[in-house]
């Protein structure tokens, strides 16, 4: 169960991913099924949403269109799903954050498997019934290439700077810095390769690393 793609969703690109790891690399199927979903909704509803469930077209990521579930599935949330929605009798949390970080609740079963993305994810401690993998569970997939990109641009920004999971933090960089957030890798790659410093308010991204690429100091 995934949001639709995003190029600057981390979690959607990792579960995204994921999909495609499973159905590329390994004897199994899977599906991606939209976040939003739930036996509650009417065939009308249910093909709506799935006609505007955005993938990555050069991945291996098919829709899962029925309104049943096959025998002996394996459902894989993300942590910011509540209950079992798809009914499953076999579920996997992966904790792509810390639980509860971003609904402010904590609404998991009993008998479930959970996945850390990082070993930095240790807040949460599962019920009797319910146990943590000692295993990480880490997907990558960043477009490094264009960051990494040897063109000679002159470095007439100061400083540029990301918030995104980092809001609430106070500020340090200058005024008239620039703030990527949001934007497109393409533009994001040119405002680092302008940069002298970048500042991340955000601890658990990959920006810090794509500046580095891009050629300018990363704090």
């Amino acid at each position: 169960m995934s949001p639709r793609y995003e190029e600057n969703g981390g979690g959607s690109i990792a579960l995204h991913r994921l999909c495609h790891i499973i159905n590329e690399y390994t004897e199994h199927k899977a599906y991606l099924c939209p976040l939003s979903y739930s036996f509650k909704n009417t065939v009308k509803e249910f093909l709506r949403r799935k006609k505007k469930f955005l993938v990555n077209d050069s991945w291996n990521t098919p829709i899962y269109r029925s309104l049943f579930l096959p025998k002996n599935e394996i459902v894989i949330y993300p942590e910011i799903v509540s209950g079992n929605p798809l009914k499953s009798k076999r579920v996997i949390r992966w904790f792509l954050h810390n639980p509860g970080h971003f609904t402010g609740e904590i609404n998991y079963g009993d008998g479930e498997l959970y996945f850390k993305y990082t070993s930095g994810f240790d807040k949460y401690i599962p019920n009797n019934n319910s146990c943590i993998s000692p295993n990480l569970l880490t997907v990558v997939s960043y477009p490094t290439d264009i960051y990494m990109e040897n063109t000679a641009i002159q470095k007439d920004i100061d400083t540029s700077y990301i918030v995104r999971k980092g809001k609430g933090k106070p500020f340090i960089h200058p005024p008239n810095s620039i703030c990527i957030d949001e934007l497109p890798h393409t533009e994001v790659a040119n405002i680092l390769k302008r940069s002298k410093n970048f500042i991340s308010y955000d601890l658990y991204t990959a920006y810090s690393r794509f500046a580095t690429l891009a050629g300018c100091d990363s704090y």
